[in-house]
Parts: C-alpha cells; sequence; structure tokens
C-alpha cells in the first residue's frame, strides 16, 4: 500500500557486522527481514516495524522517526 501520506511494506537486507573488542576485529554476515512495516508522514514519517534478524539480535519492533531527503 502507497498512499501520499501512509505506507505498508516489507524488506529484507544483508550486509556485513563488524564487531572490534580486545585488539580483535570479526566480520561476520547479517541479515534482518520485515514482514510488515508501515510508516506515516511526508517529509518527516513515523515508522513502526515488526520483524527480527541477526544484525543486532533483534526480534521484535522497531519504531521511530525518519526524514526523507
Amino acid at each position: 500500500v502507497k498512499r501520499p501520506l501512509f505506507r505498508m511494506y516489507s524488506s529484507v537486507g544483508v550486509g556485513l557486522t563488524i564487531n572490534s573488542y580486545a585488539k580483535t576485529t570479526v566480520f561476520e554476515p547479517s541479515f534482518q527481514f520485515v514482514p510488515l512495516g508501515m510508516s506515516a508522514g511526508k517529509d518527516v514519517f513515523f515508522f513502526a516495524e515488526i520483524g527480527g534478524g541477526v544484525a543486532v539480535n533483534f526480534i521484535g519492533y522497531h519504531l521511530g522517526l525518519g526524514y526523507r531527503f
């Protein structure tokens, strides 16, 4: 669903996590999935996402504000 002030979306992301501790740097693959995301607003918007992934050891939801430029 994509309207001028409201969007619903799904996403999948693949990337690289870099951890550095105790003079050691580790590169690990990471992924994140969002089966349901919603945003409301135009340039400044509120978003809510339900999903999970290993990028931040995350299962649950994200809420926040964003800015489109």
